[in-house]
């Protein structure tokens, strides 16, 4: 007789072929949408942060890089509170604000003074609760943006304008 034999089996793999694709899509769009995420928060004229529910820096923009002298790159803040970053009276502002935003799970949105290259300047800022997919608490999310001249030109004009009244 014949010493070779041959099994085989026979079967349809296009629904496989078919769940493999779709999965390359949705890696191609995961991968899409993260780079638009990125230039959106790298690109933002502010600085923009996330923090988890102790505190800690989860994610940074360059922005809040470059306006601490002290920091080199993001590494060095992940991890890390306000107040291993920030003088005393700040940081313990900072973490009130973020503990009442998860308290009641509003944002906040006031004007406060931030530490940039050793000087402090007047900042608008938005914090708000960072939630999950199942709206569990995870920490906080905020942004904030340098507003120290729109407030001294507004101070001048206001000044300007008492004086022209006072004439």
């Amino acid at each position: 007789g014949n010493p070779y034999r041959m099994i085989g089996i026979n079967g349809d793999i296009t629904e496989g072929k078919l769940a493999a694709q779709q999965l390359q899509i949705e890696k191609e769009k995961a991968e899409q949408s993260e780079t638009f995420l990125t230039a959106i928060i790298e690109n933002q004229p502010g600085l923009i942060w996330l923090k988890d529910v102790n505190g800690r820096f989860l994610m940074v923009n360059n922005l809040v890089i470059e306006n601490n002298p002290d920091l080199s790159s993001e590494d060095q803040l992940i991890g890390k509170t306000d107040s291993e970053i920030s003088p005393p009276e700040l940081a313990n502002k900072y973490r009130s604000d973020d503990l009442q935003v998860m308290e009641t799970l509003s944002p906040l949105f006031k004007e406060e003074p931030v530490l940039v290259n050793g000087e402090t300047k007047l900042f608008e800022t938005y914090k708000a609760p960072y939630l999950g997919d199942e709206n569990q608490l995870l920490g906080t999310f905020g942004f904030s943006r340098d507003i120290t001249e729109r407030k001294q030109a507004e101070n001048n004009l206001l000044e300007s304008e008492a004086r022209f009244r006072s004439v």
